[in-house]
């Protein structure tokens, strides 16, 4: 028996998550849940979560550029690496969700169409943060040592 207590689910690394593990989550009647992940493929939960179920989650974004423990060094090695419109780029330091796209396969590639498509200060997805349903995500933009 709960009582007064609420119950809160935390789900770490929710990118990564089978649906069937989150039907069974939805299933234990939280009073919030609190879905945590980097950004990752444009499929799942955690990417509905700020498309489609946007008016049930309250969602923040975060990019290593919203990190001000981050070195501009290690900003730009991203973007050397990458390039500015590399889906990594992207997702890294800007917490958006990345296509499927193989370039290797691709007549266009991704930075051709964005090339053509966005300017610099664009950014993929409409709101940056939206603080009006009661559930939350964030995004957990977490690398590895270079």
């Amino acid at each position: 028996m709960r009582g007064d207590a609420l119950h809160l689910d935390i789900i770490n690394e929710a990118k990564s998550i089978d649906a069937d593990i989150y039907e069974g989550a939805d299933r234990s009647s939280p009073d919030a849940q609190m879905l945590v992940s980097s950004p990752g493929l444009k499929e799942g939960r955690f990417f509905d979560c700020f498309n489609k179920l946007s008016n049930i989650y309250t969602t923040i974004r975060v990019g290593l550029k919203d990190c001000p423990h981050i070195s501009q060094e290690k900003i730009n090695a991203v973007i050397a690496m990458y390039g500015e419109h590399h889906p990594i780029t992207r997702s890294a330091l800007y917490g958006e969700f990345m296509d499927h796209v193989n370039e290797h396969d691709a007549f266009l590639t991704y930075d051709m169409i964005i090339g053509c498509e966005y300017s610099d200060d664009e950014r993929w997805e409409s709101d940056i943060f939206n603080t009006l349903n009661s559930c939350y995500v964030g995004v957990d933009v977490g690398g590895t040592a270079t």
